[in-house]
């Protein structure tokens, strides 16, 4: 028996570096060169298995040239592989060729795409599910690269130290050990790389891949697929090599629904055309078309035709006796004839017939969806009538379908069949079918979108019932989480509700015919793009790139409502769009001394809801809270504004939102002023630099130190699932972190257990300067053990010593910060306490609950602060702005020099009422007293500048003219004054005049 070969990934262990949302921060900068030269609308979406970029989206880039034929698309495809090199982490030397298919996306409610597979190969050896699959529009400009391949195996041997008799011998051991039955069929051995997992991170071995099975008359076939290490015959891997229709053991709720059902659902047989059939006649042999229509030419008298279910693409064999088999004589030429087979029907015959058809059914579904897919283009050898009852299976080179009994139909009919076929075309297709229910689940989708329906096996109990049923809720468990159900079956549920979701949400818009077509050209081409063999959340991803239409599904794809709905629908997370894109934002560098203003561009499109309502530029100086500065149109999508020049050092924050005709907003970065981007004025000043590559860098462990286990140490930690394996500094290995465990030892067994551990920094100087921070690297783990999630890590500071402590991050008991990986943080320390030169830091690790597993690490520290290149502070905001008739309240600004001798500053207004009057106003004082509809900010004695109209953004602004300013209220450098805006809100809460919050300035030389 030869069976297809599913290539097998081996890896090197994973780099500890990601987070939650699967980012891996070391590999920002490679993302970041792809986006400067490509646009910043691709996205990523990182393997954590392997480190590297599973697939890389979003966007489009152009082809350097027009590929003519199908060595240029491989050709085109190696190229943009080796560009995309340090994403995906391939060498180019492993890739091989493998398919071009042309995706005819366009027959439906789409448009027409090229996907081209490249196989990863080493020293000949197929490597499991390693491929890069590129996606194109038929220009040849870039839509996605697809990555399954395994990094890291350059090198590696592909020569096996044990041969096929050894590798036989290994798995008929196995098989005995396992089932205590003797194998009747053992395939020929494979060798592959194989992929294996240890706590999610992925590794492989040189294996022989092994088919044994066991099927006798009158029992339940049994039957597994061994991976066996082609070094020592060790035992790797274990699948399941029968796949049957249902679990007898399992729960099936069914539902009466219409449908293609069993043959106990209808009171007799209907003829129906027989596809794809071998005509043998004395004139020749023919096979019949799609329709069941044979023509065998250059004949002008009677012929004798026999035929049995035998063809190119099917070959029904009868369990229960021989093949059933007819000949019809004298069949007279120039005729129309009609010949029925098995015209005097009995179950076993109708058995024979329903495979073949059925058969013939799938293939021709591939053939007219995707003309010149050939992977249907192979003898589908069915056994049916077996002596058994309720069920059918697929072992690897046969479907299989029992006889009626048992409360059971015979089981060879219609989506039945497409059903265990649908198994034979996952492996075809590179799809597999995988134990955590993606075999199972896909097969369904087969059945379902062949027969358009939503029910597997209507009628499967005597005419009866049903076996699944695609409006099932069985909900999505997350990735990372397959087979959470614990049976293949019901976890297959999750994706097969989701793509008829996605089906159904197509008809229900586009009509059953172009919604049907639709959802089958996605179907089929997400089978010949992608080598997906899991259920996980990236399949929304890859059937949104498929019905893309213009190379960015940032803005939408045609069907984006649709395909969303059916997954969210059962549980997947979904694909959230950005109604407002921002790419292309200007990074300011670090400056030594004041050299404002700071221009900021950005190309802000409004996808979803054109056009651009507004944008703006949101700033601040060390946390004294944002200004905002409107945004103008200087180009097609571009928009600029300014950060204005201000006296004193200062860590500058900026961010850039923007808001669609529709009322929804986007940002840049997606954080806000949570993470913003920064840029440094003033010389900075470390005065605590500590990476612990020499050893503890005056750092120790304090109190409370009353952990039974794990204590804070420093070294080169030996990394788990919980552990890094590996230091955060660039060039180093060492860090602190809590318990040295053994090499190969257990996941807790030195972990922080039965109190907290402590430590403790050594005295640090941040008296001087403004601007204090401290940055440092953490990692901390509680999300494993009995009781996860259930403590905190806890980093605090002190300003006299270690006397006293406050509290500056906590960190947990659950979040996306708490499973491992490093991560950055930065502290404002003036945020926190008053800096002083007295200033430590403690961290502190416990178990205080049960069962958890908690480990935490500690690395490149540094504690800075900011020199001023002048004496003056940045003006800062006070007071509450309230909201008005316009929105959520008016926002007052500054910028420009705070040197009154340069007479050069300005105030600005954003948010106010369009059209209505409105003034600034100063005073030496600051307050806050509600008056009007809002809040008066500012005190002492008042000055009013001149009246103005507010434009109809709801902005204002005005230059001070220091000479010219109301008499009493002149300004002089040295000096600090409050300002804020007036302006008319008539019948807003009752009254008819509103406010801005304030902004205090001081002068100065």
């Amino acid at each position: 028996m030869s069976l297809t070969l599913i290539p097998l990934l081996l890896l090197p262990a994973l780099q500890s570096d990601f987070d939650l949302d699967g980012n891996f921060p070391q590999l920002e900068p490679a993302l970041e060169v792809w986006r400067t030269n490509h646009g910043q609308e691709w996205q990523v979406r990182w393997d954590r298995g392997t480190g590297q970029a599973e697939v890389l989206f979003g966007y489009n880039a152009a082809a350097p040239f027009e590929p003519a034929d199908e060595s240029d698309w491989f050709g085109l495809t190696r190229a943009w592989t080796f560009e995309a090199g340090p994403l995906l982490g391939i060498h180019p030397g492993e890739l091989v060729n493998g398919e071009v298919s042309f995706l005819p996306l366009g027959m439906a409610n789409g448009t027409d795409k090229m996907s081209v597979e490249l196989r990863q190969e080493i020293g000949g050896v197929p490597v499991e599910g390693g491929f890069v699959n590129a996606l194109f529009n038929t220009q040849g400009s870039l839509l996605s690269l697809a990555n399954t391949t395994l990094p890291g195996l350059t090198g590696a041997s592909s020569s096996p130290s044990i041969d096929e008799t050894a590798a036989i011998a290994r798995a008929q051991r196995f098989f005995r050990a396992e089932t205590r039955l003797t194998p009747t069929s053992v395939s020929e051995p494979e060798l592959l790389f194989a992929r294996l997992e240890d706590h999610g991170r992925a590794y492989g071995r040189l294996a022989w891949r092994v088919q044994v099975l066991a099927e006798r008359s009158g029992f339940e076939p049994q039957g597994a697929i061994y991976m066996i290490s082609a070094d020592d015959g060790a035992f790797l891997r274990r699948e399941e090599a029968i796949h049957n229709l249902f679990d007898v053991t399992g729960r099936i709720d069914c539902l009466a629904t219409a449908g293609i059902g069993s043959n106990d659902t209808v009171t007799s047989e209907t003829p129906l055309p027989v596809p794809f059939l071998r005509v043998v006649s004395s004139a020749g042999t023919v096979d019949t078309d799609a329709d069941g229509n044979f023509n065998i030419s250059g004949v002008n008298s009677a012929v004798n035709l026999t035929v049995s279910f035998l063809g190119d693409y099917s070959n029904v064999n009868n369990d229960q006796g021989i093949d059933y088999s007819v000949s019809f004589n004298n069949v007279q030429p120039n005729q129309a004839n009609v010949l029925v087979m098995n015209s005097s029907p009995t179950e076993f015959l109708t058995a024979q017939a329903n495979a073949f058809i059925h058969n013939g059914v799938v293939r021709d579904f591939i053939v007219s969806t995707s003309p010149g897919d050939t992977h249907g283009d192979f003898t589908v050898v069915s056994n049916v009538n077996l002596n058994d009852n309720c069920n059918a299976f697929y072992n690897g080179s046969s479907t299989n379908f029992f006889t009626s009994g048992g409360g059971c139909s015979n089981t060879a009919f219609s989506n039945v069949v497409a059903h265990e076929l649908g198994h034979w075309l996952n492996s075809r297709y590179s799809t597999g079918n995988g134990g955590d229910g993606m075999g199972e689940g896909n097969s369904d989708v087969w059945a379902m979108y062949i027969y358009d329906t939503p029910i597997v096996g209507h009628g499967f109990f005597n005419g009866t019932g049903q076996i699944r049923n695609g409006t099932n809720t069985r909900q999505y468990c997350g990735d990372g989480n397959g087979g959470c159900y614990g049976q293949v079956h019901a976890d297959g549920e999750v994706w097969m509700g989701a793509a008829w979701k996605v089906r159904a949400a197509l008809q229900g818009n586009l009509g059953n015919v172009l919604g049907g077509q639709t959802a089958d050209q996605l179907f089929m081409g997400w089978m010949n793009g992608y080598n997906q063999t899991q259920i996980d959340s990236i399949i929304e991803i890859q059937w949104l790139t498929l019905d893309d239409d213009d190379g960015a599904i940032g803005n939408g794809t045609p069907n984006y409502q649709e395909i969303n709905s059916g997954f969210l629908a059962q549980g997947f997370p979904g694909y959230d769009l950005p109604f407002v894109v921002i790419s292309g934002v200007t990074q300011l560098p670090d400056v030594p001394d004041n050299q404002g203003p700071y221009t900021v561009q950005a190309t802000i499109v409004a996808g979803i809801n054109p056009p651009l309502a507004g944008a703006m530029l949101h700033y601040s100086w060390s946390g004294t809270g944002y200004f905002q500065a409107p945004m103008t149109l200087v180009g097609p999508d571009l928009y600029e504004a300014q950060i204005p020049d201000f006296q004193g050092a200062a860590i500058v924050s900026y961010y850039i939102s923007g808001t669609d005709s529709g009322g929804q907003s986007g940002s840049f970065p997606d954080g806000a002023g949570a993470d913003p981007l920064t840029f440094n004025v003033g010389t900075r000043v470390v005065v605590a630099d500590h990476d612990f590559e020499s050893g503890a860098g005056g750092w120790s462990v304090g109190a409370p130190n009353d952990a039974t286990t794990g204590t804070w140490e420093v070294g080169n930690p030996i990394g788990t699932a919980a552990q890094p394996e590996d230091d955060h500094t660039t060039v180093g290995t060492n860090c602190w972190f809590t318990g040295q465990g053994s090499n190969g030892g257990s996941l807790g067994e030195n972990d922080v257990d039965g109190g907290t551990t402590t430590l403790i920094s050594p005295v640090f100087d941040l008296s001087g300067g403004t601007a204090q921070q401290l940055t440092y690297w953490r990692w901390y783990s509680n999300q494993t053990g009995a009781a996860p999630q259930a403590d905190t890590l806890l980093i605090d500071l002190s300003s006299d010593g270690g006397a006293s402590w406050i509290a500056a991050e906590v960190v947990g008991p659950s979040g996306n910060q708490t499973t491992g990986g490093w991560f950055e943080h930065s502290i404002n320390v003036a945020s926190v306490l008053t800096p002083t030169a007295n200033m430590r830091l403690r961290v502190r690790a416990s178990d205080l609950a049960s069962g958890s597993v908690v480990e935490a690490a500690f690395d490149d520290f540094e504690a800075s602060y900011l020199v001023d290149p002048s004496s003056c502070p940045a003006p800062s905001t006070y007071c509450v702005g309230s909201p008005n008739s316009f929105g959520m309240g008016a926002f007052m600004s500054v910028g420009g020099s705070q040197n009154v001798d340069n007479n050069n500053f300005d105030l600005m207004v954003s948010g106010a009422v369009p059209g209505q009057f409105g003034l600034f106003y100063y005073g030496d004082a600051a307050a806050s007293v509600p008056t009007g509809a809002g809040v008066r900010c500012v005190g002492g004695s008042l000055f009013r500048l001149s009246v103005l109209v507010i434009d109809p953004l709801g902005g204002a602004q005005v230059g001070l003219d220091f000479p010219s300013l109301p008499v009493g209220g002149g300004i002089s450098n040295g000096e600090t004054w409050y300002f804020s805006f007036w302006f008319r809100d008539p019948g807003f809460g009752g009254s008819t005049f509103n406010f801005a919050n304030g902004a205090e300035v001081q002068f100065c030389p």
